[in-house]
């Protein structure tokens, strides 16, 4: 066992990595009066966890982008700690350099970048930039039918729609108020309800 932290007493944390296994023993209680209003015990806590699973505080990215020379912003890390690996697991060579890595990645897929407390999952499968230009055949149609193109521009129809009413006004006037005047049009409505009564 590794010794963590001790006491003139002897040891009260101990830590055992046996293979892929990993165990930290604590001789005392994390909850009691006497540690929980100390500020080194969550730091202890969490420098536990972070030693039984490393991938528990670290930060995590996603990107999408396509395939080709990849370069990603990051801190400042040890070389050691630094892996690009493939979908199928396979380690890509890298290089890194003013605060960035790079890397070339031929094919689409997944790919997956740690380095330290960061951790960068790269979807690169975004379609490539295209190589050609398509151009319709000779028999498509093209542009808009005749019988469209004679239309003349919408909205043309509301002059016709005024004529006709004007038209119908004047039909109106023409059968029944040529020629009479106003008072007399009155009197004589007024003369006919009046003789039957």
């Amino acid at each position: 066992d590794e010794v963590v932290a001790e006491m003139a007493e002897g040891p009260v944390i101990l830590a055992r990595s046996t293979g892929p296994s990993r165990w930290v023993a604590f001789g005392f209680d994390l909850a009691g009066e006497g540690v929980r209003g100390r500020l080194a015990t969550p730091l202890l806590f969490a420098n536990a966890v972070s030693w039984l699973d490393p991938g528990a505080f670290r930060e995590e990215s996603v990107e999408a982008r396509p395939p080709g020379a990849v370069r990603i912003e990051l801190p400042d890390v040890s070389l050691s700690e630094i892996a690009v690996r493939s979908e199928s697991g396979e380690e890509l060579p890298w290089v890194y350099g003013d605060g960035g890595l790079k890397f070339y990645a031929g094919e689409r897929g997944t790919y997956r970048v740690l380095a330290g407390g960061f951790a960068a999952t790269l979807l690169l499968s975004q379609p490539e930039i295209a190589t050609a230009v398509w151009e319709p055949p000779a028999e498509v149609a093209r542009g808009l039918p005749p019988a469209l193109a004679s239309n003349g521009e919408p909205g043309s129809l509301w002059p016709w729609l005024a004529l006709l009413g004007g038209s119908v006004l004047l039909l109106d006037w023409i059968r029944f108020g040529r020629g009479r005047p106003l008072g007399a049009v009155a009197a004589s409505g007024s003369g006919g309800s009046g003789g039957a009564g």
